[in-house]
């Protein structure tokens, strides 16, 4: 497949067309074939059987560009990605779905660290901070899922960078402030994630965690050195935007 045609089948021999033959690359109407469909309903015996009979079936793709070992991770099927694995031929950083995702964004973002680890045991190695078409990291989705291991993975033994900025200009450390996973922060934080950083509205993780109403986040950003001074775009600080009644009357307008 070259540029989001679609998948370049072999030669069929004469003696094989048959219906029956032909259907195994048909697309449905949800822009699917069979071993998409066995992958999505976790029949390992039925995709082990599409891949011993044609190895090439692993690199086909959905409406949406996604590949049988995409919905694998998708589903968390472990034990199905161990079995798709040998077949897939291709550096994984190449199999991108129509948003970008590879297997390994979905892996983190699903927080199965089995799998990360096959994926980063693969050769070529992934590159981990690969991004989506919205600027995303497997570090950003693991964070916003709240996969605290995998984070640790990712930033301990796969060289994730920590301060890397989505579309929106999200770090990770905005992203656990907004979801108010205090752990997580904490994390971030001893990693080098710079606390003051401001998205592109100008908001920095405590504008995020206050904003969301988590009051304690925001008190841990401050322990850590966060400064509830600075302002947004629309000269805004943290204290002004927070939800919680108390925590503006104590920190709004402080300049």
């Amino acid at each position: 497949m070259v540029d989001g045609c679609l998948p370049t089948y072999p030669e069929i021999p004469q003696k094989h067309k048959t219906l029956e033959f032909y259907n195994q690359y048909i697309y449905t109407m949800e822009g699917t074939t069979p071993i998409h469909s066995a992958a999505q309903n976790g029949s390992i015996s039925e995709v082990s059987a599409l891949l011993t009979e044609d190895p090439l079936r692993i690199n086909s793709v959905d409406s949406d560009g996604r590949t049988p070992l995409h919905w694998a991770c998708t589903m968390n099927n472990f034990p199905m990605i161990q079995m798709m694995l040998p077949f897939v031929k291709k550096d994984l950083d190449d199999m991108v779905d129509e948003s970008g995702w590879t297997p390994v964004h979905i892996v983190c973002a699903v927080g199965n660290n089995e799998a990360l680890g096959l994926f980063m045991a693969k050769e070529p190695i992934p590159d981990i901070n690969l991004a989506t078409g919205q600027g995303t990291t497997a570090l950003h989705l693991a964070v916003s899922k709240g996969h605290v291991e995998v984070v640790k993975l990712i930033l301990e033994s796969y060289k994730g960078k920590v301060n890397v900025r989505d579309k929106r200009g999200l770090s990770a450390l905005h992203r656990a402030a907004a979801a108010g996973n205090n752990a997580l922060v904490r994390l971030l934080v001893a990693k080098k994630a710079a606390i003051n950083a401001t998205d592109k509205e100008g908001w920095t993780p405590l504008h995020h965690a206050w904003a969301e109403g988590h009051d304690g986040t925001g008190m841990i950003l401050l322990e850590l050195g966060a400064d509830d001074r600075v302002e947004d775009l629309e000269g805004q600080t943290a204290g002004m935007v927070a939800i919680d009644e108390e925590i503006r009357k104590k920190y709004l307008g402080r300049k």
